[in-house]
C-alpha cells in the first residue's frame, strides 16, 4: 500500500479537517502520516488512539491576524514557507512517501515549491489536493489560484458536483468528486437523549421541533428562518425552533439581530455551541439548512448528519445540498432566499404524519449509508489513489 502524507493548514479545524481526518484513520492498511500545526485540534487528536502517525509543525500556523502589519505577514509567510518546504522535502525522502495530499487550498499553496522540486528530483511522487470550497470566503485571489493548482497537481478532489462546476470544463478530467462520508457506527439514535435534551430546554415531548445547526452568520439564513418561523409558528407550544451554534463573535451585529428577533417568541431557543450533537439530533424532528445563494454550501455536513439520524431534512437548493437530497423521498428541497418557499417547506413538513416522517427518515438513512458513509468514501479514495499510476 502507498505511503501517504496528509497535510492540514492552520491550527484550527472545521468540517474540511474533520472529514479528511476521519478518512485517514479509516485507511489503516496505508502507511499514513498527518502533518498539521499545533493547537487545540492537534491536542485532541494526541489524546486519541490513532491509526496513523501525527506530526506537528508550527510553520503551518495561520499567519494573518486582523492587526498584523502587511510587511510582517509577508516576511513571516516567506520564512514559514521556506521552513515547511524544507521539512516536507526531508520527510518525503526519509519516509519514501508515495503521495502527498494537501487538504484545502492553503497548504496546497504553502507546499507548491515542494511540488515543483519533486517533479524534477522525485518524479514518481504524486500530489493531490482536496477542495471543500465554492468561493473561498469571497476571495477573488483564491478563486484565481485554485484553477492553477488543478493544473499543476496530479489530481484534485472536490466534495460535490457543485464544487467541480466552478472550474473550467477543460480542467474536469483532472478532478474527481469524493463525497464526504460519515462513520455510521457513531450515530446513536436514543429516546433517552431525546427526552433529556427536550427536558433541559422545557420542550414538550409532543412538540414538532425544527433545528438548524452551524455558525450564526448571514450566509446560513438564520435570521430569515427566525422571521418566517416566528410569523407562522411563533409562541405556539406545539412548535419549537432550536438554533444550535455560535456567531463569529459575541457582539456580531447579525447575531444580535437574530437574538432580538428570536426574543419575540417563547418557542425559539438558542442553545449556543454544543459539544454533544448526538443529543441535539435525537431531540429534533426536522433539520433545516437554509443557506443563501450568495453563501457557500459545498456539501452541507449538517444535512448528512440529520439524514443519518433519520430526520426529515429541509434544504435550500444551493451548492451540493440538492446532490444529497436528490428526491422528495429523502427530504424537502425549496428555493433559497425566498420567504414564501421557506414557509411552504415548514408547513409541508409540519403536515407530515408520523408514518410519513418515519418513511422519509428511513429513506434518508439508506441514502447516507449507500453514498455518504466512510466506507464508501474510503473505497472511492483508494480507487483514486490506485489510479494515479495509470
Amino acid at each position: 500500500m502507498k505511503k501517504i502524507l496528509f497535510v492540514f493548514g492552520g491550527e484550527k479545524a472545521s468540517g474540511a479537517e474533520f472529514v479528511i481526518e476521519r478518512l485517514v484513520r479509516n485507511i489503516p492498511e496505508s502507511n499514513s502520516y498527518l502533518l498539521m500545526a499545533p493547537g487545540k485540534y492537534a491536542d485532541q487528536l494526541k489524546r486519541e488512539k490513532l491509526t496513523y502517525e501525527l506530526i506537528l509543525n508550527q510553520n503551518l500556523r495561520k499567519l494573518y491576524k486582523d492587526n498584523s502589519p502587511k510587511l510582517s505577514v509577508l516576511y513571516n509567510l516567506i520564512e514559514n514557507m521556506l521552513k515547511i518546504n524544507l521539512f516536507v522535502l526531508r520527510f518525503i525522502f526519509k519516509k519514501n512517501v508515495d503521495v502527498v495530499h494537501c487538504n484545502t487550498l492553503v497548504p496546497s499553496i504553502y507546499l507548491f515549491p515542494s511540488l515543483l522540486i519533486t517533479r524534477l528530483i522525485k518524479p514518481k511522487l504524486k500530489w493531490i489536493w482536496s477542495d471543500h470550497d465554492l468561493d473561498y470566503a469571497g476571495s477573488k485571489l483564491m478563486m484565481k489560484i485554485a484553477p492553477k493548482m488543478v493544473t499543476f497537481f496530479h489530481k484534485t478532489l472536490v466534495v460535490s458536483k457543485a464544487v467541480l462546476e466552478k472550474f473550467p470544463e477543460k480542467l474536469h478530467p483532472k478532478i474527481e468528486i469524493l463525497y464526504n462520508g460519515l462513520d455510521l457506527d457513531f450515530i446513536s439514535i436514543d429516546d433517552k437523549m431525546n427526552s433529556e435534551f427536550r427536558g433541559k430546554f422545557a420542550i414538550s415531548q409532543q412538540a414538532n421541533v425544527f433545528g438548524i445547526m452551524g455558525q450564526i452568520v448571514p450566509r446560513k439564513g438564520v435570521l430569515r428562518l427566525i422571521k418566517v418561523f416566528g410569523e407562522e409558528f411563533g409562541n405556539q407550544p406545539d412548535y419549537t425552533l432550536l438554533i444550535a451554534g455560535a456567531p463569529l463573535f459575541e457582539q456580531d451585529p447579525y447575531f444580535q439581530d437574530c437574538v432580538k428577533e428570536g426574543s419575540k417568541y417563547n418557542n425559539i431557543i438558542f442553545t449556543g455551541f454544543l459539544t454533544n450533537i448526538s443529543a441535539y439530533y435525537n431531540a429534533i424532528d426536522f433539520l433545516i439548512n437554509n443557506s443563501s445563494h450568495d453563501g457557500s454550501e459545498p456539501l452541507g455536513t449538517t444535512i448528512l448528519e440529520g439524514m443519518a439520524y433519520k430526520k426529515t431534512v429541509l434544504v435550500s437548493n444551493v451548492g451540493g445540498s440538492k446532490e444529497i437530497v436528490n428526491s422528495d423521498e429523502v427530504g424537502i428541497v425549496y428555493e433559497a432566499d425566498s420567504d414564501s418557499a421557506l414557509k411552504k417547506a415548514l408547513l409541508d413538513a409540519s403536515a407530515l404524519s408520523e408514518n410519513e416522517k418515519d418513511k422519509i427518515g428511513q429513506a434518508a438513512y439508506h441514502r447516507i449509508k449507500k453514498d455518504f458513509n466512510i466506507k464508501a468514501m474510503k473505497k472511492n479514495y483508494l480507487k483514486i489513489i490506485g489510479g494515479l499510476d495509470v
